[in-house]
This record gives structure tokens, C-alpha cells and sequence, in this order.
């Protein structure tokens, strides 16, 4: 089982308040909005039910799981187990992006971008729109089908300096 960095945060405050954590609480610690605390929680429910310990959601929005002591015991293992996974900033992110779809061959689906990175499809389509702007200024072209993907377009001495620009930023 794989759990992301918001995840594994989610299950320590979980485990280090028994009574349970209230989704205010989760946003406030995580740092993220209500919208964001609900996906990550719904994730995290099918996510910690592989190793049989359920996410019982108590009166006035507190979370807590719930389970035998002995999964408890196999997700803490997990925990201490597992390597943080990468999150980026917007930036790097962006830049993640631009290397990736610059070194395809082919076109990118937005899903596949966003699974690449962890975010959201529309997380995506916002960080195309904002490096549009920056790869014309380089002679490039972002191109975007909705049956074929993404794909960006150029002379390939243009390619080669944003490659050279985003891997010595």
C-alpha cells in the first residue's frame, strides 16, 4: 500500500487523537481546503481498507479509524516503512510538466499528467495555462486535442534551451 504524504499526515494525527480529529482540524494542520480533505479522505478510506481497518466518521465531523490492533499495528509498520512520496510546490510542479511533456513521444493524456504529479486534472489544465505564455515566448507550441492529448510543438534548438532552462533553474 502506497499512501501519499497528505495521507500518512492524516493517519498520524488520526492515531495520536483516539477520539478523533475534526475536519476542521485536517484543514488546519494540512494546511489544504474542505474540498481537498474530503478527497483525500475518501482515498484514504479505500486505501486503509486493504488491511481491514475502516474510517468511521463520529458526530460533528471528527474522523477516527477503526480496527483490529493487530492492523493497526501493520499500518504504524507501513508508516514507519514507507518513504515519503515527492509532492511539489506550483513550480516545480510546472516544471515537472514541461520536462515531461518536452521529452514524450507522443502525446500526454491529462489524466497521466495529473497521476504523474498527484493532482487533480484540473490542477493540470492550470498549470498549462500557465506555461503556455512561457513556452511561446520560446517558439513552442502547447497543443491540446481532446482525443490525442498534449503535446508541445517546435524547432527542436528551441526544445533543447527550455530543456536546458527548466533543468538549471
Amino acid at each position: 500500500m502506497l499512501l501519499t504524504n497528505r495521507e500518512q499526515e492524516m493517519i498520524r494525527l488520526m492515531m495520536s487523537q483516539p477520539a478523533g480529529v475534526s475536519r476542521d482540524e485536517l484543514e488546519r494542520q494540512l494546511g489544504v481546503s474542505r474540498r481537498t480533505i474530503y478527497r483525500e479522505l475518501s482515498q484514504l478510506e479505500s486505501d486503509i481498507a486493504t488491511i481491514g481497518l475502516k474510517l468511521d466518521k463520529g458526530t460533528g465531523s471528527t474522523y477516527r479509524l477503526v480496527g483490529d490492533t493487530n492492523d493497526l499495528a501493520t499500518l504504524t509498520a507501513t508508516l514507519a516503512k514507507q518513504d515519503q512520496v515527492v509532492t511539489f510546490d506550483p513550480s516545480q510542479r510546472q516544471s515537472a510538466l514541461t520536462l515531461r511533456l518536452l521529452n514524450a513521444n507522443g502525446p500526454e493524456t491529462m489524466t497521466a499528467l495529473a497521476a504523474a504529479v498527484d493532482v487533480s486534472v484540473t490542477t493540470i489544465k492550470q498549470d498549462l495555462d500557465i506555461l503556455e505564455p512561457a513556452l511561446n515566448e520560446y517558439h513552442l507550441q502547447l497543443n491540446r486535442q481532446k482525443a490525442a492529448g498534449i503535446w508541445i510543438d517546435g524547432a527542436e534548438g528551441d526544445i533543447r534551451r527550455v530543456l536546458v532552462g527548466v533543468l538549471n533553474a
